[in-house]
């Protein structure tokens, strides 16, 4: 089974080394890293994506916040290979109308130059360690601001809700209980919109997989289990 991992805002993948070392050895993982040299919309990030999924191999997606959308469109698309996707403290429409309204203004903020504790209590909360907090700012600092506040501006105006129906493979959405970006109502919506959903909650932050890998591991190990249990009936 192949892993296809896409990553959150930073878009650069170097957070997934924690949980990738802790995903079944079995399973061969490809992240795929968005570029930084222009700016692109969801619709261009999806064609990327699409371009280097797995030929004649069966794989799940996995979209973290950011990339959800991402993930979600390209499996409404019902690609050959897929047979699972997973959301991890995702969305599919804007996770929160106050920054809708102030998407006007993304545009002026100086995302590279948040403070270090800013990002903390919004990404990692309690769960922050000076090693993941130096691993949050080198990705963050390999990313313009303008690309960064491009990406915050696709999440303002992203909806795909609707794209959920047309996925027919099963979905796991990851759930943070102390997110403090996305809703926990986001999950519960996702759950209700797709037939074959599953809601996993795990006590922890924001970035889920980098502060709990080891817990995050073993609910997506046991989700591509039961996967391949359906291929063995």
């Amino acid at each position: 089974m192949i892993v296809v991992l896409l990553p959150g805002l930073d878009g650069t993948g170097d957070l997934f080394a924690s949980f990738v070392a802790e995903l079944h050895p079995a399973y061969t993982v490809t992240v795929v890293r968005y570029p930084t040299e222009r700016r692109y919309s969801y619709s261009e990030l999806e064609e990327l994506v699409s371009a280097s999924l797995p030929v004649n191999r069966e794989y799940i997606l996995l979209g973290e916040s950011f990339s959800g959308p991402i993930a979600v469109s390209i499996a409404a698309k019902q690609p050959e290979g897929l047979v699972g996707v997973v959301l991890c403290c995702s969305f599919v429409r804007s996770p929160a109308r106050l920054l809708s309204l102030l998407r006007p203004l993304i545009r002026l903020l100086p995302v590279s130059g948040v403070p270090t504790g800013v990002l903390e209590y919004f990404l990692l909360g309690e769960w922050s360690t000076r090693t993941l907090a130096l691993a949050l700012k080198n990705a963050i600092s390999k990313v313009p601001s303008s690309i960064l506040r491009s990406r915050l501006q696709l999440v303002a105006a992203v909806d795909v809700e609707d794209r959920l129906q047309s996925i027919v493979v099963p979905l796991l959405y990851l759930q943070a209980a102390s997110d403090r970006l996305v809703p926990t109502s986001m999950g519960r919506n996702i759950k209700t919109s797709h037939s074959q959903a599953t809601l996993y909650c795990i006590e922890g932050p924001h970035a889920l997989l980098q502060t709990r890998p080891v817990r995050s591991a073993m609910v997506v190990n046991e989700f591509i289990q039961s996967l391949e249990g359906r291929f063995r009936q």
